[in-house]
């Protein structure tokens, strides 16, 4: 399993992007790129296996992918 975290911030702005795949394939990504602007979460968003379908999500912390990376081992044993 491998992590890619991609963050930057200043004055009034936040940019991530949380990426979490296996063998090569994509298991979860949140980011906050404005791409889903129907969303209620905008521009905060998950996708699930797909780069091409996207869900509503909160604003997404490192520290909440290290958590989910925690509960991805215990469930997975990875």
């Amino acid at each position: 399993m491998s992590c890619y975290i991609t963050e930057a911030f200043g004055k009034g702005f936040r940019s991530y992007s949380y990426h979490i795949q296996k063998d090569g394939k994509m298991v979860r990504r949140w980011d906050n790129a404005p791409h889903w602007p129907e969303m209620k979460t905008f521009p905060h968003h998950f996708h699930l296996h797909s780069e091409k379908e996207a869900l509503e999500c909160r604003e997404f912390f490192a520290i909440d992918v290290l958590l989910e990376i925690r509960d991805l081992i215990k469930s997975e044993g990875c």
